[in-house]
């Protein structure tokens, strides 16, 4: 049976692992253990809702690009328009054509470098490589599966629930951590209404539980100004 919150709240992430990506670890990119022990990115740069289209990824990668630390002299936000983004991120991704729903977080990834908005991208495999990153490069796009309890997202700081059975997959945006509370701050893509003003949190077993579950943590590198 198909969950009638996927009427109005869509998914959209397709699983793409590829062994190779252990050559382009975020680990490469972490040399110094951070000394922070909580960080929250901006989250106000824009806020978009991907309604019940298969939209997930260009919402969570444009989330990101609006949020990061670069300050993108374009406006008014988004950088990209979603929809356009997401038909670039199908021609990008694993599969042929564009008749079906959804894409992948590589291919999100790819049209970025392509448009030389990011310098390059790297997979976290583990938790401390996420929490890492978190705390000192910059959000994070993930792809997970996503279950039916966590369409019910809590207000103020108690954890999302993962329960229930597999509805599909999901991107969605990690921009903070506490790492007293064990807790990362995801940014979904359902507007302002889901969970505590856009945000829900995640346990970090729940994080590493996720990864483990065809999970995966693409870390970029944003492109300044001078970059480009």
């Amino acid at each position: 049976m198909v969950n009638p919150l996927l009427e109005t709240r869509g998914l959209g992430r397709l699983p793409a692992l590829d062994p190779r990506d252990q050559g382009f670890r975020a680990a490469a990119a972490l040399t110094v253990p951070s000394t922070r022990t909580s960080r929250y990115w901006n989250a106000s740069g824009w806020w978009g809702d991907q309604g019940a289209t298969p939209q997930c990824v260009a919402y969570a990668w444009t989330h990101l690009m609006e949020d990061g630390p670069v300050t993108h002299s374009l406006t008014p936000a988004p950088l990209m328009v979603p929809r356009d983004f997401y038909n670039e991120c199908q021609l990008h991704d694993e599969w042929e054509g564009t008749d079906y729903a959804g894409t992948s977080v590589r291919a999100g990834a790819k049209v970025l470098h392509v448009k030389r908005l990011i310098k390059e991208y790297r997979w976290a495999m583990t938790l401390d490589e996420i929490v890492q990153w978190l705390l000192e490069k910059g959000p994070v796009v993930a792809g997970t599966n996503w279950y039916s309890s966590m369409f019910d997202a809590p207000g103020g700081v108690s954890p999302l629930t993962v329960a229930g059975s597999v509805v599909g997959g999901h991107a969605h945006k990690w921009d903070g951590v506490n790492t007293r509370t064990r807790l990362i701050r995801m940014k979904n893509s359902w507007g302002r209404d889901w969970g505590n003003d856009g945000f829900a949190y995640l346990r970090f077993e729940d994080a590493e539980r996720l990864l483990r579950e065809w999970g995966e943590v693409c870390c970029a590198v944003e492109a300044t100004d001078t970059d480009v």
